[in-house]
């Protein structure tokens, strides 16, 4: 029952009321048309979210207060093709072209759903967001579009506008349980596909022998319920320096790009997105599943697929 509403809710603590209060105001006559769910990276915001509009978007949803998982709808929305469903992620590179992405997503909440009940917008960092998209923004809150439920995403609460968090029904998720062995785990399962790009990074070939060693020895503790401070502290260290090492050459790129005329977006995009995942590491966020994200985004996003094929072909010298 994992990636369900039901499946959430069957969890103790604050995860599982949060999708209990979920599958509630899905059986209630009359919805909230706004809810914002906190918490710190890699509490399972984004997976209950999208059970959320998968339940919404599905036609017995409301009934069942669960997606039925079978459905058009249901296949559409975890294919991430629904038309009724937007989701927008927060990047900083790109907040100005945010600003216009969101006016257009909230233009669309108003009109007649293609083929669902209604329409789900779900937007990411919503502490990020520009000041004329949080306008916006507020503006739809105080006249919602019939039909049309909203749900923000955030890992700083207390950075979102008071007037938007009035306007929302919240909902608080913890970090997972287990987060220790996930770090391990996490690790062991991102080593691959870093490590395809290690020729890319200016020396350090000590530092992916450590990687290496970190992730048997996650196999060797298999079943270790608690981390030692120690190796917390060395993830983050290798985190922090495998990011450093894709920033330079990742700024490398961007000059050579731009002295040859080629294309900058998506490499300042990628480089975006990297300079965030740092950020979010110095800040104390689990490094794996920083890097987890990030992995995920630059393989999958549009346009940065290519920025890691590219990072481990030779840079050609760039002079001022």
């Amino acid at each position: 029952m994992s990636g369900t509403l039901a499946g959430f809710e069957s969890e103790a603590g604050a995860r599982g009321r949060a999708a209990a209060a979920l599958r509630v105001g899905l059986r209630t006559a009359r919805l909230a048309h706004a809810w914002l769910l906190y918490g710190p990276l890699g509490a399972g915001k984004r997976a209950l979210a999208r059970a959320f509009a998968a339940a919404l978007l599905c036609p017995a949803g409301r009934e069942r207060a669960e997606a039925c998982g079978g459905c058009r709808d249901c296949r559409l929305v975890q294919a991430g093709t629904h038309p009724d469903l937007q989701w927008l992620e927060g990047d900083e590179a790109q907040r100005g072209a945010r600003v216009q992405t969101l006016r257009e997503a909230i233009a669309e909440l108003a009109l007649a759903p293609v083929s669902a009940p209604g329409r789900v917008l779900v937007i990411e960092q919503t502490d990020r967001l520009h000041p004329a998209a949080a306008n916006g923004l507020l503006k739809t809150l105080e006249e919602p579009p019939d039909g049309a439920v909203i749900v923000l995403l955030t890992e700083r609460v207390d950075r979102v506008l008071p007037t938007i968090r009035s306007r929302c029904r919240e909902l608080r998720l913890p970090a997972a349980r287990g987060a220790a062995s996930a770090e391990h785990a996490a690790i062991a399962a991102l080593l691959p596909r870093w490590l395809e790009h290690r020729d890319a990074m200016e020396g350090g070939a000590w530092v992916w022998a450590e990687l290496a060693a970190l992730a048997r020895r996650r196999d060797e503790e298999a079943g270790v319920s608690s981390e030692p401070a120690a190796l917390r502290a060395r993830t983050r260290t290798f985190a922090l320096w495998l990011l450093d090492a894709l920033l330079e050459r990742l700024r490398l790129l961007v000059r050579e790009a731009a002295l040859s005329g080629g294309a900058l977006g998506p490499l300042e995009n990628a480089l975006s997105r990297v300079e965030e995942a740092a950020r979010q590491i110095e800040g104390n966020a689990p490094g794996p599943l920083v890097l987890g994200v990030l992995a995920e985004r630059l393989d999958t996003a549009a346009g940065l697929r290519s920025v890691l094929q590219r990072l481990s072909q030779p840079v050609q010298s760039v002079t001022q």
